[in-house]
């Protein structure tokens, strides 16, 4: 990893990890997931969060990227995910 980038991995969900501090100017999200189902990922001030906050990722695809503006401190909830998964946010 490069200076400031974070990575999750896992193979199951639901899984809350963090808290990771968000630095101001963005981040771009890559993500890849290798099951059959949705991935559904979020970003949130508390660990399950109620109500729980809007889907970051929310994808059927094996990979993508998304930019993503959010600061502070935040968990990574991964909400759905039945197969292997890796996120990656990289500073812009």
């Amino acid at each position: 990893l490069k200076k400031g980038e974070m990575l999750v991995q896992g193979f199951s969900a639901p899984r809350v990890v963090g808290p990771y501090h968000f630095e101001p100017g963005g981040y771009v999200l890559s993500y890849t997931h290798e099951g059959d189902e949705r991935l559904r990922v979020a970003l949130e001030p508390r660990a399950q969060s109620t109500p729980p906050p809007p889907l970051l990722v929310d994808s059927d695809q094996a990979s993508g990227t998304k930019a993503v503006t959010l600061t502070g401190k935040l968990y990574v909830h991964i909400v759905d995910a039945d197969g292997a998964y890796m996120l990656r946010f990289r500073p812009k």
